[in-house]
C-alpha cells in the first residue's frame, strides 16, 4: 500500500515537472507580441475586440484568422498571431494553413457539382460507377452513405504508406479489397482520413475527365470562383504555409477549466491507448501525426490530393467560397436545397457524439440565429466553417496552435460566432447589411401568379379563379413603406395568407373599403386556451381587396369609424368594452403582441381592430380605435361577425388528439363522406372506419377545410368558411424506404402496406389511418423502390411518401407489413412476411430525421408485440419535408399515410395496387384493390 502510494507521488510529480518545463520553454523561446490585423464592419467592432481577447487571455497559442460574409459582403477579415511561433513568422493576409477536416466540406461541393451536372446521384449505389467497389457486401452502398459515414470504410487493415497515398490507383486496390467494418448502412461512424481517398475515387468515376478530386477542385471551383484554397497544394505556394503546433497538457487543463465540457475530448486521448476504433482510425497511415506530434507540417504531404484532412486555405477563403455557394454561383437553387438537409442525425459510435451528417457536411445548430441549422465542417484543433442559409452569413475560423475542443467548445471560435449573432447591442446589423442599396418593389400580378402555382399545388384538380390585379394610387400616407426585415432571431411564420375572394370579378384596386353595418351586442367567445401563433416574417408586397371609395376620402370615414368603434352602442364607454359582433372587417386581438419593428402595431387582448389592408404574407394593416395605424400579425386576430357556435370535434384523450374547430357561423357539424364512391372506406379501413373515435371530417378524411390554407399554421380564420381552426400536427415527414433485406423468394408481386396503428392494447389494435400501398422491385432477396419524380405514375412504386399525424401519444406508430401475393384454388391472396414499426414520438418529441434499421417480426399484427431482430431487415429513412413541398404537403389532411409529393390530388383515397384480392384475416391491412399493375 505505501509503495503504491510513493509510486503515485513519483508520477504525479513528474507529470507536475514536465508541464512547468514545457511552460517555461514556452516562455523563454516563444514570447512574442501578437498583434492582430484585418478589417472589420464598423457594425461588427466588437467581433475584433473578441478576437484581440483570444490573443490577451492566451487562448491563442499560435496565429489564427477568423472571416464573416454576409449576402456576398466581407464584414470581417481578420487574422493575428504567428503562423510560426518559435520563428517569430508572423501571420500575414495571405497566410494558409491546413484546415483539416473542414476539407471534407470543400470535397463534398466537388460532388454536389457532379450531381448537378447530372454526373451521379446521391441514392444510387457507389457501385454504378464504381463496380470494383460493389465487393464484400458494399453493393448497396450509395454515395450518400460513403458521404454521410455510412460505408463501414472508417479505417483500413492494410498499411497506408506515403507511397501508397500518393498512387490513386493503388489506393483504389485497397479500397476494393478492404472489407467494411460494419454492417454499411447500419450506423455512422466518422471517416476521418478515409472519407477523402473515398470521395476522390467517386469523383474519378464519375468525372467524364477522370480527374481526381484535387484537380476537379482546382479546376471547376478554385479557379472559377477565385478563392485561395486547395486539395493538393503547389510548392510555389509552401512559402505561405503557418506551422501547426498541438496542445501540451497545460494548455488542455486550461481549456477545460474555462469549460468543463471539454473532457469529453480528452476522452479521445484514452481512446487512443486502447483497442478503440479510433485508436485504428489514428494509427494508420502512421505518417500523418497531429495529436501528440506534429508530422502533419511535412510540406511533402501538403501535396498530397488528401480531401479529408490535408486542404489548405485560410479563413477568408473557406468563408468566401461557401458564401459563393450560399448565393448559388456554385450551384443551383435545387441543389443547394439538397445538400442543405441532413441526411442522418444519431451517435456516431466513433466519438459516442450525436453529429448531424448528410451529403459530406455536418449541419450543426446554430443557437442564436433564426435557422435551426448550418452547414459546413469543423476540423481537428477547432478549425471551422459554417454558412446559414436564412441569414445568409457564412463564417470561417483557421488556427494553427490546436485546441482541444470543437465548434461549441472551442472557446476561441465560439466567442467570435456569438459576437456575430449578438442581439443585445447589434439587433439590425446583418438585415442592415443585406437591405443595402435601393429597395426594388416587386411586382404585384408576378407575386399573384407565384399565388396561384402554390394553389395549383393543392388543388390541381380544380380549376382556379384567374386573378388580375393592379397597383392602385395611394397617397404618401397610405402607401406602404419598404418593410424592415426581422432581426436574426424573428420567428417563424406559421401562416400564410392566400387570396380571400373567390368571385369572378378582377379587382383593380387594392385599397379596402368596407363600410361597417349597425353592430349588436353580442359576445363573441374566445377559446380558453390558444397557444400564441407565430407571425412570418414580412414580405415587400401587399395585396388586398377591392376600393369602393376614393382613397382621398379614407381619413373621413376612418375619424367617423374611430368613434363607433370607442363606442358602439352610443352609451357610456368606460369600463371594461365587451367584445361586438359586426359585419365587415373589424377583428378582435385575442392575445396581446408587443410591435417588433418599426410600423407595427401594438395589440391588446379583447380590444377591437379594422383591417384596412391585407397582405399574402399574413401582416395586415390595421386601425386601432385610437385613429394608430400599423401592422399587425393576422394570427392573432379573430374575425368579428356572427354569434358563435362551438363545433363538435370528435377528439381522443387515450391518443392526445388536439383537433378542436371554433365555428363563428352556424353551419352544421360535417358529416362523414361515407356516401363518396372515391372513398372505399369499407375496403380501406374495414370496420376501423365505422367505429373508430379517431376518424373525423375534420381530422382524419378530409384535406384542408380552406382554400386560403396554404402554409402550416396552428390557427386560422376561413374566410370562405367564416371559422376559425386550430390544430397540432406532430408530425410532418417524409418517409423513404430504402430496402428490405433478406426478404424470402416469392413467385408473384410483393406488396408493401403502411399505416398509422395505435398499439395501446396489445389485444385489440387499431388502424388509426389510411392504408397506404407500395409495390417494390424484388431482386433475389433484397426489396428495393422506385425513385420516380414523374405526375403520370401511380404512386405505388415510389420509395418515398408523406406521413402526417396529429396523435401526441407514443403508442401510435407507423406499422411496415411485407406481403406477398398467393395463387390458390379461389383466386390471389394476400400473405404477410412479417412487419415491424416505427416510433413516431420518442421523449414527447418527433421522431428525429435519420436512417432506422427495422427488423421484420413473424407474429400476426393483431399481437402487436416489439419485433426482434431478426435477419430480415427494413431500412427506413426519416426526413424533413423539402423546402419546395412544404406548402403542398401542409396543405394534406392531419392524418394521413400518403405519396402527395408527384400527384394530384385527392388519389390517395384510391387504394389502388393490382389485382382483386382475397382478404388474408391475419393481414389487417391487406384490402381490396382494383387494378392490374400486378398480374
Amino acid at each position: 500500500m505505501y509503495a503504491s502510494s510513493s509510486i503515485f507521488k513519483l508520477l504525479l510529480a513528474g507529470v507536475l515537472v514536465s508541464v512547468v518545463y514545457r511552460f517555461v520553454c514556452d516562455r523563454l523561446y516563444s514570447n512574442h507580441k501578437s498583434d492582430v490585423s484585418g478589417t472589420v464592419d464598423e457594425r461588427f467592432e466588437r467581433v475584433r475586440e473578441v478576437f484581440k481577447k483570444n490573443f490577451e487571455n492566451g487562448w491563442e497559442i499560435e496565429g489564427s484568422a477568423f472571416a464573416v460574409f454576409v449576402d456576398g459582403k466581407k464584414v470581417v477579415d481578420l487574422w493575428g498571431g504567428y503562423a510560426d511561433k518559435q520563428a517569430a513568422r508572423k501571420w500575414a493576409e495571405d497566410t494558409i494553413t491546413v484546415t483539416f477536416s473542414t476539407t471534407k466540406a470543400a470535397a463534398a461541393l466537388a460532388v454536389a457539382l457532379l450531381y448537378e451536372q447530372g454526373r451521379l446521384r446521391y441514392d444510387d449505389p457507389v457501385s454504378k460507377y464504381w463496380p470494383g467497389f460493389g465487393t464484400h457486401g458494399r453493393d448497396n452502398v450509395t454515395i450518400q452513405m460513403a458521404l454521410s459515414h455510412m460505408s463501414g470504410m472508417a479505417w483500413f487493415d492494410t498499411p497506408i504508406t506515403e507511397e501508397i497515398a500518393a498512387d490513386h490507383d493503388q489506393m483504389r486496390k485497397i479500397i476494393e479489397n478492404e472489407e467494411p467494418k460494419w454492417a454499411p448502412g447500419t450506423k455512422t461512424g466518422y471517416h476521418a482520413y478515409t472519407y477523402g481517398w473515398l470521395v476522390d475515387q467517386i469523383v474519378r468515376h464519375t468525372d467524364g475527365r477522370k480527374r481526381g478530386i484535387g484537380q476537379f477542385f482546382r479546376e471547376e471551383i478554385a479557379t472559377k470562383l477565385e478563392v485561395d484554397y486547395h486539395i493538393g497544394l503547389p510548392l510555389s505556394e509552401q512559402h505561405r504555409v503557418a506551422r501547426i503546433s498541438t496542445p501540451n497538457m497545460l494548455n488542455r487543463l486550461d481549456e477545460m477549466w474555462t469549460d468543463v465540457r471539454v473532457v469529453k475530448y480528452m476522452k479521445s486521448l484514452i481512446k487512443l491507448m486502447t483497442d478503440h476504433p479510433l485508436a485504428h482510425i489514428v494509427k494508420n497511415p502512421s505518417w500523418l501525426e497531429a495529436v501528440s506530434r506534429c508530422t502533419i507540417n511535412n510540406p511533402d504531404y501538403h501535396r498530397l490530393e488528401q480531401a479529408a484532412a490535408l486542404g489548405m486555405g485560410n479563413a477568408r477563403s473557406l468563408a468566401s467560397l461557401f458564401d459563393k455557394v450560399n448565393r448559388g454561383q456554385l450551384v443551383n437553387q435545387a441543389t443547394l436545397n439538397t445538400i442543405s438537409k441532413p441526411f442522418v442525425n444519431e451517435s456516431d459510435f466513433i466519438f459516442d457524439d450525436t453529429v448531424a451528417k448528410g451529403h459530406g457536411f455536418f449541419h450543426l445548430p446554430i443557437n442564436r440565429a433564426g435557422t435551426q441549422f448550418g452547414f459546413g465542417h469543423t476540423g481537428h484543433g477547432c478549425q471551422m466553417v459554417i454558412t446559414d442559409l436564412k441569414n445568409r452569413v457564412t463564417i470561417a475560423y483557421v488556427t494553427n496552435g490546436l485546441k482541444t475542443g470543437l465548434y461549441d467548445l472551442c472557446r476561441t471560435y465560439w466567442g467570435l460566432q456569438t459576437s456575430v449573432y449578438d442581439l443585445d447591442d447589434h439587433r439590425n446589423r446583418i438585415e442592415n447589411i443585406r437591405n443595402e442599396g435601393a429597395y426594388k418593389k416587386e411586382n404585384t400580378l408576378e407575386q399573384v401568379d407565384k399565388l396561384k402555382e402554390r394553389l395549383t399545388l393543392i388543388c390541381p384538380e380544380k380549376e382556379q379563379t384567374s386573378i388580375s390585379l393592379s397597383v392602385a394610387s395611394q397617397s404618401e400616407e397610405e402607401k406602404p413603406k419598404p418593410p424592415k426585415l426581422g432581426s436574426i432571431d424573428r420567428r417563424k411564420s406559421v401562416m400564410y395568407d392566400d387570396s380571400e375572394d373567390d368571385s369572378d370579378n378582377d379587382s383593380q384596386i387594392i385599397e379596402t373599403d368596407v363600410q361597417l353595418e349597425e353592430p349588436t351586442s353580442v359576445p363573441v367567445s374566445i377559446p380558453a386556451t390558444v397557444p400564441l401563433p407565430q407571425p412570418k416574417p414580412r414580405q415587400p408586397i401587399a395585396i388586398t381587396q377591392p376600393s369602393l371609395a376614393p382613397a382621398m376620402a379614407e381619413r373621413e370615414r376612418i375619424d367617423s369609424e374611430i368613434a363607433n368603434l370607442q363606442n358602439p352602442t352610443g352609451g357610456d364607454s368606460s369600463g371594461v368594452m365587451e367584445p361586438v359582433v359586426v359585419q365587415g372587417n373589424v377583428f378582435m386581438a385575442f392575445e396581446d403582441w408587443d410591435p417588433e419593428a418599426e410600423g407595427d402595431l401594438k395589440l391588446i387582448k379583447g380590444k377591437r381592430y379594422r383591417i384596412t389592408q391585407t397582405r399574402v404574407d399574413g401582416w395586415w394593416t390595421a386601425l386601432d380605435e385610437n385613429g394608430q395605424r400599423g401592422l399587425v400579425p393576422k394570427t392573432y386576430l379573430q374575425h368579428v361577425k356572427d354569434k358563435p357556435k362551438t363545433m363538435p370535434s370528435k377528439v381522443s384523450s387515450r391518443l392526445g388528439v388536439r383537433d378542436s374547430v371554433i365555428a363563428l357561423t352556424t353551419t352544421t357539424t360535417p358529416k362523414r363522406r361515407e356516401d363518396r364512391k372515391s372513398f372505399p372506406q369499407s375496403e380501406c379501413l374495414g370496420k376501423a372506419f365505422d367505429d373508430d373515435v379517431h376518424l373525423s371530417l375534420v381530422c382524419h378524411m378530409a384535406p384542408r377545410l380552406s382554400t386560403s390554407n396554404i402554409g402550416f399554421h396552428d390557427l386560422f380564420w376561413s374566410h370562405d368558411k367564416d371559422q376559425v381552426f386550430k390544430r397540432t400536427i406532430h408530425i410532418s415527414k417524409i418517409i423513404r424506404l430504402v430496402r428490405f433485406e433478406k426478404m424470402p423468394l416469392i413467385e408473384h408481386k410483393a406488396l408493401v402496406r403502411l399505416a398509422l396503428v395505435d398499439i395501446t392494447n396489445p389485444k385489440s389494435t387499431q388502424v388509426v389511418s389510411n392504408v397506404h400501398t407500395l409495390v417494390p422491385r424484388v431482386k433475389s432477396s433484397t426489396w428495393f423502390f422506385e425513385k420516380k419524380e414523374s405526375n403520370t405514375r401511380s404512386c405505388i412504386e415510389f420509395s418515398d411518401f408523406v406521413l402526417r399525424s396529429n396523435y401526441s401519444s407514443p403508442t401510435v406508430v407507423l406499422v411496415i407489413e411485407a406481403s406477398h401475393i398467393v395463387k390458390t384454388p379461389v383466386g390471389f391472396e394476400e400473405k404477410s412476411l412479417g412487419h415491424t414499426y416505427l416510433r413516431l414520438i420518442i421523449a414527447d418529441k418527433a421522431v428525429p430525421s435519420r436512417t432506422n434499421v427495422l427488423y421484420l417480426d413473424d407474429e400476426i399484427m393483431s399481437k402487436m408485440k416489439m419485433p426482434e431482430a431478426s435477419k430480415r431487415r427494413v431500412l427506413v429513412q426519416v426526413m424533413d419535408v423539402p423546402k419546395d413541398k412544404i406548402s403542398y404537403v401542409d396543405s394534406l389532411p392531419d392524418v394521413i399515410v400518403f405519396n402527395a409529393l408527384y400527384l394530384p390530388f385527392f388519389h390517395f383515397y384510391r387504394r389502388r395496387a393490382g389485382t382483386i384480392l382475397i382478404r388474408d384475416n391475419k393481414n389487417p391491412l391487406s384490402a381490396v384493390v382494383v387494378r392490374s399493375e400486378l398480374e
